[in-house]
């Protein structure tokens, strides 16, 4: 396997992509509604600097919509899903603030790192068990 075939993983992000991509997820179990979720959400980053960008994070949230993959094990997941994906790709066009660094996900390079450690997560599920 190439390494321009490992998933895409938490390790491969920017700090701020990563922030995007925990934004995602606690809007998606933050509250019963996403206008609570979000409502929440930006109170928790009054003063940092994506506070002015959450509207229109929050517009490409809806745009996708919730993960089909999200549950409770997922949510604690190393690789992203397709709907992360499609997040951070909308976000990446859509970013106006030149400070922060969001990249298409086709434009990441991938380490291998999260595969790796998902792959030991199951081992160590499996191991556990017996």
């Amino acid at each position: 396997m190439t390494p321009s075939e490992y998933p895409l993983g938490l390790s491969d992000l920017t700090e701020d992509e990563e922030i995007v991509v925990g934004l995602y997820r606690d809007w998606q179990r933050v509250g019963p509604t996403a206008s609570v979720a979000e409502q929440s959400l930006a109170t928790l980053l009054q003063g940092h600097p994506l506070h002015g960008l959450l509207d229109g994070i929050f517009a490409q949230f809806r745009a996708v919509g919730p993960d089909d993959a999200h549950d409770g094990r997922t949510s604690a997941s190393f690789l992203l899903s397709d709907a992360y994906k499609h997040v951070l790709g909308l976000v990446s066009q859509a970013d106006p603030q030149p400070a922060l660094l969001i990249r298409h996900p086709a434009t990441i390079a991938r380490n291998g790192e999260d595969m790796l450690s998902e792959r030991i997560t199951a081992s160590y599920r499996m191991l556990f068990r017996a």
